[in-house]
């Protein structure tokens, strides 16, 4: 016969209460997995606009970024400077790049204490997360 060990924190708990507790931490794993797909996107645009500006790229994209950056050295907004000068230049792309800056406002909630209800518009998760972020990958090379 095995034995069955049961963490302190569980026991006496009802089946509701262990419930409860389960789907928190699913949802916090939910909300982990989404941050960590939105910092990678983040990354990744950043990445491509530095590599944009110092590889000095013939494109109309990175000659808008090499505008900013000598504006701007290492001041540069995500959302003002990288994505809206995407959203300008590419307008094929304008809908995945919005759809990624609704996905900044559910990073910053989750980043910043998600002490308030946040007006998303949308119900963002990792699946969502996963999906908008990849839209981007497939926009910028990675090399």
């Amino acid at each position: 016969m095995s034995s069955l060990k049961v963490q302190d924190k569980f026991f006496g708990l009802s089946i509701d209460d262990l419930d409860g507790y389960f789907l928190d931490s699913e949802k916090e794993l939910d909300h982990l997995i989404s941050f960590d797909i939105i910092s990678s996107t983040e990354a990744l645009l950043r990445i491509d606009f530095l590599k944009k500006v110092y590889n000095k790229d013939k494109s109309d994209l990175a000659r808008e970024f090499r505008l900013i950056y000598k504006q701007k050295a290492n001041k540069i907004s995500l959302e003002d400077d990288i994505i809206e000068t995407w959203k300008r230049i590419e307008t094929s792309k304008k809908k995945y790049l919005s759809d990624f800056l609704g996905l900044l406002n559910y990073r910053q909630w989750i980043a910043h204490g998600r002490y308030w209800t946040p007006k998303l518009g949308v119900q963002y998760n990792a699946n969502a997360s996963y999906d908008i972020s990849e839209k981007i990958f497939e926009l910028v090379p990675v090399e």
